[in-house]
């Protein structure tokens, strides 16, 4: 994590333009496999990353414009969850490190939130402006704004603030020192990923066995991928994601892979590789 004072500091910017309403910031949830408890490799919404920092599933964070306060939201792990994880820190106590002193609970959230809206009646057409989030990019949380915001699924992406997301979009765009030193963290392993591919290059290996390979070395910097590894001999397809093909005398690989740092930073890069060592002529 970057220092607290860095998240404080986002937060109380994204204040200074916003001037007034209630910002209300999900955090993404566990995203189940093939039944409840088997999830995908979790991976935190980047934007609630950036103003709260907390890396677990399933919060909500809640940003009163007009005075800065700041509150967090979810469910702490029970005793059943203990007995599998070991014991936890409450999510007050993790929030805290982010410099956010106020839990609500889960049950009293809706109340809250629509309480803090400034009690508008709500018959009044602008009631659901006063509440300002940036539309959801998956379903079960735009399932879960439409219970928290008393709305229709289907007014979800209506109500979204332009105005929020263009905030957002201002300050993110500018990168602190921090953030650059994260990035070219991300950018030297994701080269480092690109130069392991290079290496054990040669006819006669499954493009699979690429993929294992640059994906370890993500994961030797406690890293994951950026997104899903491409690595084929058939580049003339866009985001060919099988790795079946056995690479052969006269291929040429492309590799489109990078590495994610535990602070959501990114590297991205695309290389071609001719499996024979050099460029043919014709591959040139």
């Amino acid at each position: 994590m970057f220092n607290k004072k860095v998240y404080v500091e986002r937060r109380e910017e994204l204040c200074k333009i916003m001037k007034k309403g209630i910002g209300v910031f999900l955090g993404n949830g566990d995203s189940p496999k093939n039944y409840l408890d088997n999830c995908y490799e979790f991976s935190q919404d980047s934007t609630f990353l950036y103003y709260f920092g907390l890396n677990r599933a399933n919060l909500v964070a809640v940003i009163d414009f007009s005075n800065g306060e700041t509150y967090i939201s979810g469910v702490d792990f029970t005793l059943d969850d203990m007995i599998w994880m070991g014991e936890q820190k409450t999510i007050l106590e993790c929030a805290k490190e982010y410099g956010i002193n106020k839990f609500i609970q889960s049950k009293k959230l809706k109340e809250f939130i629509l309480d803090k809206s400034e009690g508008t009646d709500e018959d009044d057409e602008d009631y659901y402006q006063e509440i300002l989030y940036i539309e959801p990019y998956r379903a079960d949380l735009a399932i879960k704004l439409a219970e928290l915001l008393d709305i229709e699924i289907s007014e979800v992406l209506t109500y979204s603030s332009l105005k929020l997301k263009k905030a957002v979009i201002q300050q993110r765009n500018i990168k602190s020192q921090e953030e650059i030193a994260e990035i070219e963290r991300a950018v030297n392993i994701t080269r480092e990923m690109h130069l392991k591919a290079m290496e054990m290059m040669r006819p006669d290996i499954y493009e699979y066995e690429i993929k294992a390979e640059v994906e370890k070395v993500a994961a030797k910097y406690n890293c994951t991928t950026s997104f899903q590894t491409i690595a084929t001999i058939h580049g003339e397809t866009l985001h060919n994601h099988s790795y079946n093909n056995l690479l052969k005398e006269g291929d040429i690989l492309l590799l489109d892979c990078g590495a994610r740092t535990e602070l959501g930073y990114c590297g991205d890069m695309t290389t071609v590789i001719p499996v024979s060592g050099k460029f043919s002529e014709k591959q040139k």
